[in-house]
């Protein structure tokens, strides 16, 4: 019998404070950008896509993951906005983020997952996070 499938990442939640100053931002943003605006309450740093998971193995992740340990206290910043892949051709507008030890958790939970067939990232971890893909 095969089991179903979901799609999975992990991530962080962020501070209320940080969604309240977004918010007054993507005010200013929503009726000058054509972007399908994501609810800032569903807002997150994904630390890793893991992607399509069998869901009677999902213990076996959740046990890998308990296992990963925060690196130190983690420091968020948001720093900026901007589109990928580029301005010109916009498919994700983003807001950036700086938090130094986001690198090193993320690696971690490369760490714990690898040996449970999850492949490592092939591009350079980039913490963001995604207020609205582009209409277009």
């Amino acid at each position: 019998m095969s089991s179903r499938k979901m799609r999975l990442f992990t991530g962080i939640a962020i501070p209320q404070a940080i969604t309240d100053r977004l918010e007054a931002v993507v005010a200013t943003l929503r009726p000058t950008a054509a972007v399908r605006w994501s609810p800032l309450a569903n807002l997150h740093i994904t630390t890793k896509f893991i992607g399509h998971w069998a869901e009677d193995s999902r213990e076996q992740l959740k046990q890998a993951l308990a296992a990963v340990r925060a690196p130190g206290k983690l420091e968020i910043a948001v720093s900026g906005f901007g589109f990928y892949p580029n301005p010109n051709h916009p498919k994700v507008f983003f807001a950036g983020v700086k938090a130094p030890l986001l690198t090193p958790l993320h690696h971690a939970i490369e760490d714990a997952l690898e040996p449970l067939g999850c492949p490592r990232e092939d591009r350079a971890f980039s913490p963001h996070l995604t207020t609205g893909p582009s209409r277009g």
